[in-house]
């Protein structure tokens, strides 16, 4: 049909040797992504997802060669640094967000590229692969393994919580009055990121012999510290999820809850008491 012709011509101009008309394609891709269930399957068949992760690790590696510079020109064209968010988006949407998911077979092979963009200086590439990452992590323990499974990437994922949580203790009151916050009051980074740790702790909810290895990973992450802080979050959201992950790694095995008791036994204490 005309859709499934556009969808490969697009395609085919990604994978061309001209960069505007590529970061158009990808433009252009990832509104159909997002344009409904049908059509993001198609794209999903056309081999989007490979197309996709090929462009933003050209993109990356472009960036990271000439990250001083506002753009490099290559074969005559500007390479600004928002091309990655564009392709960043339109992966995003092909890795889930609606209702059914896609296959998980179509979708695993990003968790590495996904573990990369939580490293970038650009926010909206990082807030977008926290939001694909915790669309990939939700579902099955399948899925979880895969994600405690890649290498690094719930030691990125922690180093980001660090960050976020040291820069906005570091902010002045009008500094977090102007920051970049989602519907529900908090960070979209920090949400995203207490998701995907929410999401591995619930292994613990599962009598399967791994389940204890997947939470293991986050207490290993060095995230429980983080963690705890979050309890005394001004956002409701925040606490609430955070509330979930501890009481998701206290039903598992006896190291696991004196790890979490070790940490800060006197604060986790109080914190929980105050806001539960």
């Amino acid at each position: 049909g005309g859709g499934e012709s556009l969808i490969y011509a697009l395609i085919a101009h990604v994978r061309g040797d001209h960069a505007d008309r590529a970061e158009q394609a990808v433009w252009a891709l990832a509104n159909i992504a997002a344009a409904g269930i049908e059509l993001r399957d198609i794209l999903l068949d056309a081999g989007g997802i490979p197309v996709l992760m090929s462009h933003l690790y050209a993109a990356e590696a472009r960036g990271a060669e000439f990250a001083a510079l506002p753009g490099v020109y290559i074969a005559g064209d500007l390479w600004p640094s928002h091309w990655s968010r564009r392709a960043a988006v339109g992966l995003a949407t092909l890795c889930g967000g609606a209702d059914p998911q896609p296959e998980w077979e179509l979708t695993c092979n990003t968790l590495p590229l996904w573990g990369q963009l939580l490293t970038m200086v650009d926010e909206h590439v990082v807030a977008t692969a926290v939001r694909a990452l915790a669309s990939l992590s939700e579902g099955s323990l399948e899925r979880v393994r895969a994600i405690t499974d890649t290498e690094g990437l719930m030691e990125q994922l922690g180093e980001l919580i660090r960050a976020v949580v040291n820069t906005t203790m570091a902010a002045s009151d009008e500094e977090r009055a102007r920051a970049t916050v989602t519907h529900k009051g908090a960070h979209p980074v920090l949400t995203g990121a207490l998701v995907i740790v929410r999401n591995v702790c619930t292994a613990n909810c599962l009598s399967v012999a791994c389940a204890d290895s997947c939470v293991q990973c986050v207490i290993d992450a060095d995230i429980l510290p983080l963690l705890l802080h979050q309890l005394y979050h001004d956002d409701i959201y925040v606490r609430s999820c955070t509330c979930a992950i501890v009481a998701n790694i206290l039903a598992g095995s006896n190291a696991q809850i004196r790890a979490v008791l070790r940490v800060d036994q006197t604060s986790a204490a109080v914190s929980i008491g105050r806001f539960i």
